[in-house]
């Protein structure tokens, strides 16, 4: 049922996408009755425009705080792909931004479908089907931890994460332009930021 869902999703923002094209088509050739007529619905186009590109194409969003650290560094801004898990399940690696209650964060996928989250005393970690407390990951949750492991508030706090509440794929840093790059790997585990 998600193939098909993520199919009409994929269709209707093509046919969204074609009936502006076409549209701004027809007000580029058309003379309007009025200069006013025509700068009115030139900026309607725009804004239709720029609100199907925020919602499907690219968003951006502010780094604040430690967690991410050595990957994205404070006062970072990232673009982030909303539609990314419409084609392909979110997993172990990504960066991610989510919103949770009402805060929106970013970090990075430990687990997905398949792995296992034990609770333990010290809050929830990967684990193994065998251990006491042991809960598989559905397809519709993923373990998230911060690659500054030290000073994240993540899964191993908060547990398993809705993939509805993801936001998207993070792509590029884009902020600023002198470290405008593709976020790299999470950091070796013999780096003192290791997820532990």
């Amino acid at each position: 049922m998600s193939g098909l869902l993520s199919t009409f999703k994929v269709f209707s923002f093509a046919l969204a996408a074609v009936a502006l094209l076409l549209r701004l088509g027809r007000l580029i050739k058309r003379v309007p009755k009025n200069e006013f007529d025509r700068t009115f619905e030139i900026g309607l186009v725009i804004v239709v425009a720029l609100v199907l590109v925020k919602a499907f194409v690219l968003n951006v969003y502010y780094v604040a705080g430690r967690s991410m650290l050595p990957t994205l560094q404070q006062r970072e801004i990232v673009a982030v792909w909303p539609t990314a898990f419409w084609f392909g399940a979110p997993k172990s690696g990504d960066l991610i931004v989510f919103e949770h209650r009402g805060r929106t964060l970013v970090k990075r996928i430990a687990g997905s479908a398949g792995d296992t989250v034990v609770k333990g005393p010290r809050g929830y970690r990967i684990g193994t089907a065998d251990e006491p407390g042991a809960h598989p990951l559905s397809e519709a949750e993923v373990f998230v931890t911060g690659d500054n492991s030290e000073h994240s508030l993540d899964s191993r706090a908060l547990g398993p994460i809705s993939t509805q509440a993801l936001k998207g794929r993070v792509l590029v840093v884009i902020w600023p332009f002198t470290r405008m790059r593709v976020p790299g790997p999470a950091p070796s585990p013999t780096s003192p930021h290791e997820t532990r």
